[in-house]
């Protein structure tokens, strides 16, 4: 229970600080309607339908959502990376992280 809501803290905390970092690019509002393609299911929100809600194409939505996705696992590492002792950690935590959230 205890590793749970670990896993959940730091995920909301990289959620919040990549928030930020789109606000401060003045994408905000960009974010807040990719949001749910980073915690959400991908068949819930098809590219298609999503580019046209964005004003662009259905290629220019998948991009935008794999570089905010990029951008998240980039901020994932740097802040597992200040929770370990050493850098070799990082990706052993990353796996424990995933297997913490795929419990039930």
């Amino acid at each position: 229970m205890f590793e749970k809501q670990w896993a959940l803290t730091l995920l909301e905390s990289v959620l919040g600080r990549l928030r930020e970092d789109c606000a401060r690019e003045g994408k905000g509002a960009l974010f807040n309607m990719l949001e749910s393609c980073l915690i959400g299911s991908r068949e819930a929100q098809p590219y298609a339908a999503l580019g046209g809600q964005l004003g662009m194409t259905e290629g220019a939505a998948r991009v935008t959502v794999c570089r905010l996705r990029e951008r998240y696992r980039e901020l994932l590492k740097e802040e597992i990376a200040h929770t370990v002792a050493s850098p070799a950690e990082v990706e052993e935590e990353l796996r424990h992280l995933r297997r913490v959230m795929a419990r039930r």
